[in-house]
């Protein structure tokens, strides 16, 4: 989720600059403080903003108003992450007590994916806040001008407190969003509670966070200590797409299918074109056994967002699913091809999407002995990636050792509700002559609305 935080500070600059700087400010309609701006609708409009920052950076190279604004076009009008970084590279020597300005370094690494670059930079920034923080506490009034020119007295020390505080929670969130996508969960949940406490005590103005958090933890495994945050935010009302399709997850995993099924409704009726919502509400019914249901959401996340190579991965499983190999084959192909174009610059960190993309597409190829060694390589990483335990049972089972895929799914439901991961255990139990358990998990699903699409997990 992207989160967006206005800087509390202007600095002073010589009356030409203001008013030169006032002029592009407000041609690009924005104030010149630190914002994360919707992609500007006329391209060749901000890049002719752009040439003319240059061109006034030419001639006023530290010009602080100047280089705030050239950053924030590059990293959210162009995608430029590595220009913006730059400069915010600039203005952080400018103003080392600045703590935005290296969570701002952190966020460029962060969308280009360079977590390790952007966890440094993220703690920077929390190092930098903690200190200012006992700065704003005990400095006299002179010393607080010099970090902050809005100073104004007593109350605003309160207010440099607070911003202090949420630049520091914000960072604990991006942390720990970090840390997730390393697969280092419990680490990252530390840090995503780190930011809830500090979140708390001023009067819990993200419930976004609490989603967010209470999402991880359900993928993890974690679903007491997501129910105490499911039971903050299930009854509130949500209009953010991301924020409902994670409560609806959140719902399903801890049994409130109905709560599941109206966010997943909601949100659609909302925000029609969000593919990410389309591909979980398909997971919702894969896992429930609606297969028709599943496909046709599934088909519709692809073309809203055809950069994101995870819609086609799973919806080359769910085809895999259904018996249509050949299909299954093409998509998990396309997806592998966009990932490894995207992740170029994860090839040195732990990166379980990777494991998870090539496994799925040995599975779906038929090479079950190294389909099982690459799940095998992912719950190495994490024993909390659910998907691990999924390909290590579906590759255990088309190789015939019913046991382990047992065993595999019996530690994959520790983490889900699937009844569909529930059908292929039982398929496991008849296979092992376990009748009687077999047909009792059988009817249990099917009272569940359950209907399979095959008879084998393949």
């Amino acid at each position: 989720m992207k989160f967006s935080r206005k800087h509390l500070e202007t600095k002073q600059t010589s009356l030409i600059s203001v008013s030169l700087l006032l002029l592009l400010c407000m041609a690009l309609q924005t104030d010149s403080g630190y914002c994360t701006e919707k992609k500007s609708v006329n391209t060749d409009k901000t890049k002719q903003y752009l040439k003319e920052l240059n061109n006034y950076l030419s001639k006023y190279p530290k010009n602080e108003i100047a280089l705030e604004r050239r950053a924030e076009l590059l990293m959210y009008d162009l995608d430029d992450n590595h220009g913006a970084r730059i400069d915010y590279a600039t203005l952080a020597q400018l103003r080392p007590n600045d703590s935005t300005l290296r969570y701002l370094i952190g966020e460029t690494h962060f969308f280009d994916q360079e977590y390790a670059e952007a966890i440094k930079n993220y703690r920077q920034a929390i190092e930098i806040g903690q200190k200012n923080l006992k700065t704003i506490e005990t400095a006299p009034n002179e010393k607080l001008v010099e970090i902050y020119p809005k100073f104004t007295g007593r109350s605003s020390r309160n207010s440099l407190k607070q911003f202090e505080e949420e630049r520091i929670a914000d960072c604990h969130m991006k942390l720990g969003s970090c840390l997730k996508n390393q697969a280092e969960f419990d680490k990252a949940i530390e840090e995503m509670e780190n930011a809830l406490a500090i979140d708390k005590r001023h009067g819990i103005k993200h419930l976004d966070w609490i989603i967010e958090t209470a999402f991880l933890q359900v993928q993890i495994g974690r679903k007491e200590e997501a129910k105490i945050f499911y039971d903050l935010i299930k009854h509130r009302s949500l209009s953010d797409g991301d924020e409902l399709r994670m409560r609806a997850h959140v719902a399903y995993i801890l049994g409130d299918n109905d709560k599941c099924i109206a966010d997943y409704d909601r949100a659609l009726v909302l925000h029609p074109d969000e593919a990410c919502i389309y591909h979980d509400y398909a997971e919702y019914w894969l896992n429930q056994g609606d297969w028709k249901k599943a496909r046709e959401l599934s088909e519709k996340s692809l073309p809203l967002e055809p950069q994101h190579w995870g819609h086609y991965r799973d919806n080359a499983y769910l085809l895999y699913r259904m018996g249509e190999l050949k299909l299954a084959g093409e998509r998990a192909a396309k997806g592998e091809s966009i990932r490894q174009e995207n992740n170029k610059k994860r090839t040195g960190e732990r990166n379980p999407d990777k494991l998870i993309s090539i496994a799925t597409i040995q599975l779906i190829e038929g090479n079950f002995e190294k389909a099982k060694e690459e799940a095998l390589k992912l719950i190495a990483l994490s024993q909390q990636i659910g998907k691990g335990y999924e390909i290590l049972g579906d590759a255990e089972y088309a190789r015939g050792d019913f046991e382990k895929a047992l065993a595999a799914y019996d530690k994959l439901l520790k983490q889900t509700a699937s009844l569909d991961v529930r059908y292929r255990r039982a398929l496991c139990l008849q296979k092992l002559k376990r009748e009687k358990e077999a047909q009792t998990e059988f009817n249990k699903i099917k009272e569940q609305g359950y209907t399979a699409a095959s008879e084998t997990p393949s």
